[in-house]
């Protein structure tokens, strides 16, 4: 399966995480890791997008570079059509 194939089937589950991650915002709720003696917590910096694509195992470096050459053939091929 293609990164892309990955990404659209993980796109509706996506846009709920956002939905929640986004109403957690407005409630003042932050996602956190324990600091290593495991007493305080210090809040994520890892952004919404990359903790996505690492939970739905989609390699955004791959996804990219797909989805540029998805472009360039469309590119391409609207050229020839002229």
């Amino acid at each position: 399966m293609t990164e892309l194939e990955k990404f659209a089937e993980a796109v509706p589950s996506m846009e709920v995480i956002r939905e929640f991650m986004s109403w957690c915002e407005e409630q003042k709720i932050e996602l956190a890791s324990p600091l290593p003696n495991g007493v305080h917590l210090y809040p994520l910096t890892e952004g919404l997008e990359n903790m996505m694509a690492r939970y739905f195992k989609i390699n955004l470096v791959k996804l990219e570079n797909e989805r540029r050459a998805l472009l360039k053939k469309v590119v391409t091929q609207s050229e020839r059509s002229q």
